[in-house]
């Protein structure tokens, strides 16, 4: 499941851009993977010297002691709308929101990879649909790549008024204690410290949101579901969230 990464951060020149640019960049050198900046495919007519000047620039926007670490061959030519990204993690706040096939992650207001506290945990919402398996299942390793040790597993479930028990885990229905069982056996696998919050939130979405800020996590992790009905509890989390976020594509994984 461990199938790659490199890190590619899509050229931007304004302010929030820029800071993902230095973000992914600093991702890169953390978890020491190969590294891209896709440029649109409408500069590849630049002559050489602009090319060169355009690299300069990037290449200056880092901090000095990354420079070195950032060759001219590190920027390539592309369009992010149709581009085939495979085995890549793509760094954008933007992209997420048109392409459901392409692992996407959202620095958010962040300037660096591990701003936060780099013993803080990865928050992972699950429910009991495809969603929340598919989250584990991939996810799950990939976070493994990007160095977290520790998990938080997710979810926020209905109270059964049937049900005399004050311990939310027992109003999880069997769909999502099956998710939450395969999902603990594979974060043990991994070798992850892990725990599980569980919680009858009136809005899943917030419910995400509060339980990133309540344990201090530094990742979020989501995954659509297959269909999309109108504004999902993905696109409800991203919307003005500070915390990252990774978000896991669909369809290349599914045909591969």
């Amino acid at each position: 499941m461990q199938r790659f990464l490199d890190i590619v951060a899509l050229y931007d020149p304004r302010p929030a851009g820029l800071d993902a640019f230095r973000f992914a960049h600093s991702l890169s050198e953390r978890i020491v993977a190969p590294f891209q900046v896709m440029v649109p495919a409408l500069l590849e007519g630049l002559p050489a010297n602009e090319q060169h000047n355009l690299y300069e620039w990037l290449r200056q926007r880092l901090p000095a002691p990354s420079r070195a670490a950032f060759p001219e061959d590190a920027v390539v030519m592309g369009h992010p709308v149709v581009e085939v990204f495979r085995h890549q993690l793509v760094v954008s706040n933007t992209l997420a929101a048109m392409r459901r096939d392409v692992d996407v992650l959202l620095p958010q207001c962040e300037r660096e990879w591990g701003e936060r506290n780099p013993e803080a945990p990865a928050l992972i919402p699950f429910g009991n649909r495809e969603a929340g398996r598919y989250a584990m299942t991939y996810g799950l390793p990939l976070v493994r790549r990007l160095g977290f040790t520790r998990v938080v597993f997710y979810h926020s479930t209905w109270k059964d008024e049937n049900n005399p028990s004050e311990q939310l885990t027992d109003h999880m229905d069997e769909g999502a204690v099956q998710v939450l069982q395969d999902a603990v056996e594979t974060a043990e696998q991994l070798g992850f410290e892990q725990e599980c919050l569980v919680e009858a939130a009136p809005e899943v979405s917030d419910g995400i949101r509060r339980a990133a800020m309540r344990t201090g996590s530094r990742l979020v992790v989501l995954a659509r579901g297959l269909t999309r009905h109108g504004c999902g509890y993905v696109d409800k989390v991203l919307n003005g969230f500070p915390v990252p976020t990774l978000v896991m594509g669909r369809c290349l994984r599914e045909v591969n």
